[in-house]
């Protein structure tokens, strides 16, 4: 039962390609986004929700853009529950097995500090777009590299796709430039931004500068809908 500190917001199925279901956020949770300070899952897939139901739903973005769940893949469920996190992969990457779709993936990494980083999937193309505002390399973590890179393989044998040996195992994995956080809070706000900074686009690529300058950061524009 929702209480003066504890809201729930609906998530309705598009988001996430799953059933309907409610986000329970915390007074707490909602001051994290609207003070500044260190976001977390919640927030960030409220955030998802504004941007759904801004730049997605009722348009023909579906076409082009799907939101996978931070809550279904982080790196602490690649080490734990593996298996989990490629068949919800697959399994999404699946209902769209002929689109050029782009798949939109906020990432936690929870060692050796707590870090947002954001991936863009297209499944077809086998193209891993990596934004870190930390400007880490993603081989850093390669239990990741490893997960992502299997699962397009389970999925290119899966839709019956037909490589060339000499690009059987040709994955791209791209580095997108991007700003860099100058603390060890922001990259949350980072990556929201980018997530919406790529609906803005239009695009079926990633462009090589996502956001300019941290100046483009400002979220506050859009504090007013967040929880509507």
């Amino acid at each position: 039962m929702e209480n003066s500190d504890t809201r729930q917001v609906t998530m309705e199925e598009g988001i996430f390609g799953e059933e309907q279901y409610n986000e329970e956020i915390t007074k707490e949770q909602m001051y994290e986004f609207f003070e500044n300070t260190e976001i977390g899952v919640f927030v960030v897939c409220v955030y998802i929700r504004y941007l759904y139901q801004k730049f997605v739903r009722d348009t023909d973005f579906p076409r082009k853009f799907s939101f996978l769940s931070p809550h279904r893949i982080s790196l602490v469920l690649i080490e734990a529950e593996q298996e989990l996190v490629k068949e919800y992969m697959v399994k999404e990457f699946l209902k769209y097995k002929d689109e050029r779709k782009l798949f939109i993936l906020p990432f936690y990494i929870h060692k050796p500090i707590g870090h947002w980083v954001l991936f863009v999937i297209n499944p077809i193309s086998e193209i891993i777009y990596y934004m870190d505002p930390l400007l880490n390399d993603y081989m850093n973590y390669l239990k990741m590299k490893s997960m992502f890179d299997t699962v397009l393989k389970v999925f290119r044998s899966a839709r019956d796709a037909q490589v060339s040996k000499n690009k059987f195992n040709n994955i791209s994995w791209v580095r997108v430039q991007c700003p860099r956080q100058e603390n060890g809070i922001d990259c949350g706000y980072f990556v929201i931004r980018f997530m919406k900074e790529i609906l803005i686009s239009k695009l079926n690529e990633i462009p090589k500068l996502v956001v300019e300058s941290e100046q483009n950061l400002e979220m506050n524009n859009d504090l007013p809908a967040f929880f509507e």
